[in-house]
């Protein structure tokens, strides 16, 4: 497969108003911004590629693909998957990957860091703190970002209206044994954002779309010397998420509509990679998601008579068991020999 890391040093040398930024440079990957941020890959929709953090996925269900839900400044790496990998990475992974890698601990014992950026484009500002560190064996890090952005400018000028505001909380400890490393994390974060539409009587506001997230992983390197690495994932995350639209068309003739929707998502992920003979690796493994999602809405509508009221309210729950394997064979090129015979010609004279 084709992947594409954006790496820490990558990452220093963009500004961090949004991990869209950090994207925009990698070939084949395009940047939605409609309020809030998407990807499409190789001209696939938002909705055919997964978005991970640590290789845990965020699930969404709604038709325009799953967002990006957490702060520029958490992020170590980024590992961008070019094309289809939904064997290893599950049905929504048609199009590509996107696993960002958050940060772990830090070279010292203790690390403070304070950071503040304005942000010219968007007349606005991220801020960040952290406190983190390594004593022995054990790693921790915590850290608060604050972001808020007003509204993008353009050639063309202002756009109104397309602004942002996001909070990240992020808690991270981890242990290593040897060849083991355990570790926990814990996210919340809040964003809303204002979606520009190009009508003035026509606006989109989401009110909030939070990520809160608990998780624990471990990782087990070269356990045996077929086994090179054994990685175990369990998560739980909720996201909520709440819209409203409103329209006008003319004197008694408008468009309300609201959305509020609670989704809660566990999963378990372990996978395994195995290098039986040279030139040959396996990956094997399972994965479990237990998915709900609670949607409630409310649409008011007039044509220029009496208002007309609609409301939907669903519970649905999708669970989803796989195991799933995939082995890649790397050609073995055998050396080139080359073969030279000379050819000597003899004349003979004779009188």
């Amino acid at each position: 497969m084709a992947v594409t890391v954006v790496d820490e040093d990558d990452i220093k040398s963009i500004p961090p108003s949004s991990v869209a930024n950090l994207l925009k440079g990698v070939p084949e990957v395009r940047v939605t911004e409609s309020g809030i941020e998407r990807i499409k890959i190789r001209g696939e929709s938002a909705q055919r590629v997964a978005i991970m953090i640590d290789g845990q996925k965020i699930t969404d269900h709604t038709n325009y693909g799953t967002p990006i839900l957490i702060a520029p400044t958490e992020i170590e790496r980024i590992e961008v998957v070019l094309g289809p990998a939904s064997v290893t990475s599950g049905n929504a992974a048609i199009g590509g990957v996107v696993n960002i890698i958050t940060k772990r601990g830090a070279d010292k014992p203790i690390e403070a860091t304070v950071s503040a950026r304005y942000l010219g484009a968007n007349e606005g500002y991220r801020a960040n703190t952290c406190l983190a560190g390594t004593v022995g064996n054990f790693d921790y890090r915590l850290s608060y970002s604050k972001s808020d952005l007003d509204n993008r400018q353009s050639a063309d000028g202002e756009v109104v209206p397309s602004g942002s505001e996001d909070r990240d909380i992020h808690a991270f400890a981890g242990y290593r044994s040897g060849n083991h490393y355990f570790g926990v994390r814990a996210q919340d974060y809040d964003l809303s954002a204002d979606v520009y539409t190009g009508s003035p009587t026509f606006t989109i506001d989401l009110l909030k779309r939070d990520l809160h997230k608990y998780g624990a992983f471990y990782e087990g390197e070269d356990l045996t010397p077929w086994m090179s690495l054994l990685k175990i994932d369990a998560y739980t995350q909720s996201v909520d998420r709440a819209f409203e639209s409103n329209g006008v068309f003319g004197p008694g003739m408008f468009s309300n509509s609201t959305s509020d929707d609670d989704q809660k998502t566990s999963g378990f992920k372990a996978t395994a990679t195995l290098e039986l003979t040279p030139g040959h690796r396996t990956v094997i493994g399972f994965e479990y998601e237990d998915d709900n999602l609670i949607s409630d809405k409310v649409s008011t509508r007039s044509f220029g008579g009496t208002p007309s009221v609609t409301t939907r309210y669903s519970d649905a729950t999708i669970k989803t068991a796989s195991v799933f394997a995939q082995h890649e064979a790397q050609p073995q090129l055998q050396p080139l020999v080359c073969a030279t015979t000379t050819w000597t010609a003899h004349r003979t004279n004779t009188g």
